[in-house]
């Protein structure tokens, strides 16, 4: 599939239809659609539509920076699912401002649905850490999907996926496990340190604390896990990502322009 992808591809052809079958469990986006930057950000769905072709698409690459301060990235593909079958879009990493797919519904009218830092989570189609959007429920007729995604603070490189309903309820579950056992570990230093800095009144014990703290929270922001589970704003997000990075920096800093008698003990 991928060779007859790539072929089609170097000919300046649209790829052939993602063509899932009943045991496929997910399928990349790389090099099996198309993309194209819109410069100026100010094409809509219909004006992409209508360009169709006439626009200078290329093959979607995996690994490859794309510019997008400023810009928009659009994404086209086709996807033939089974009849019975629902599958999801989902972009790798919560770090996107806004990602919008489109499609034809059965009346002609289009789908939208919007997900990205820039948007309420309880605006997503599925709220969670990472932007998932749905597909049109399979029917084993092709539709085409046109993938519009703003992200201005970086080039744009992230994995795009679908997968099976199925699979994908895997994929959180596991997921979940890992960063629970992750932050458990965070917490556990946190609490460890804390209570060791009491004990012993130890400024660069409380440091290190207020560094842990400070890191984990991070992390936690960054990771998409604090607009999952703490707020519903998207203005949090950045002022969280903007906070948290300092405050963990300082408490490296301090230790380091005290007197060395006071970086052991107080007493």
């Amino acid at each position: 599939w991928l060779a007859a992808a790539m072929t089609a591809a170097a000919a300046g052809a649209t790829p052939p239809p993602l063509a899932p079958t009943a045991s496929t469990e997910s399928l990349a986006l790389e090099g099996r659609s198309l993309a194209w930057i819109d410069a100026s950000a100010s094409r809509t769905i219909d004006d992409i539509a209508r360009a169709g072709d006439n626009l200078p698409w290329e093959l979607l690459q995996d690994g490859h920076k794309y510019r997008t301060a400023d810009r928009a990235l659009w994404i086209r593909f086709a996807a033939t699912l089974p009849a019975g079958t629902q599958w999801r879009l989902v972009m790798m990493h919560p770090a996107v401002d806004l990602i919008r797919l489109h499609y034809r519904g059965p009346d002609g009218r289009w789908v939208t649905q919007q997900a990205g830092e820039d948007v309420a989570q309880d605006e997503w189609p599925l709220p969670g850490r990472v932007p998932i959007l749905a597909l049109a429920p399979g029917t084993g007729e092709t539709v085409r999907y046109w993938l519009r995604i703003e992200r201005n603070r970086l080039d744009f490189s992230v994995p795009l996926r679908l997968y099976a309903q199925g699979s994908l309820l895997q994929l959180r579950d596991a997921e979940q496990l890992a960063m629970g056992g992750y932050f458990g570990v965070v917490i556990l230093l946190l609490a460890g340190a804390l209570i060791a800095s009491l004990l012993f009144r130890d400024r660069t014990l409380r440091a290190f604390a207020a560094y842990v703290a400070g890191a984990g929270s991070w992390q936690f922001v960054n990771l998409g896990l604090a607009a999952q589970h703490l707020w519903n704003e998207p203005h949090w997000t950045y002022l969280a990502r903007s906070i948290a990075p300092g405050l963990a920096a300082a408490q490296v800093v301090t230790p380091l322009v005290q007197r060395p008698d006071e970086l052991v003990g107080e007493g």
